[in-house]
């Protein structure tokens, strides 16, 4: 929950905004944002301002988004427009490495490399 909910109580943008930047860490940690939270919610999002740590292997593009949208003044938070701003050379940056990590392998409907004379080709299925 964003900071100003537990104030107000109501729902506006700028909470959409914080609640996809704690959907953003749950879904590329696999974790539940603030787990060990149990008793004291409130004080430590609002008067701590807590938020959950940067993992190490998260793109600092995609942690500095994060970041930003989950500001404690819900004015200082990005509109939807800017996130995905934001986010383009984070999915570039990722469609780059996607690219690196799968130029070895073959696709769908390329043709199949000719066996390796070494190999004993008779048992192959047809």
């Amino acid at each position: 929950m964003a900071p100003e909910y537990f104030d107000k109580g109501t729902i506006d943008y700028p909470m959409d905004v914080y609640s996809f930047a704690m959907t953003t860490w749950q879904i590329y940690t696999g974790l539940f944002p603030l787990a060990d939270i149990q008793i004291g919610l409130k004080d430590r999002i609002v008067t701590n301002q807590e938020r959950p740590e940067y993992p190490d292997s998260m793109f600092p593009e995609l942690w500095d988004v994060i970041e930003k949208c989950w500001r404690h003044n819900p004015e200082e938070r990005p509109t939807f427009l800017d996130v995905e701003a934001f986010l383009k050379p984070c999915v570039i940056h990722l469609s780059a490495s996607f690219l690196v990590l799968t130029n070895n392998h073959r696709w769908k409907g390329e043709e199949t490399p000719e066996p390796d004379s070494e190999r004993d080709v008779s048992t192959s299925p047809a």
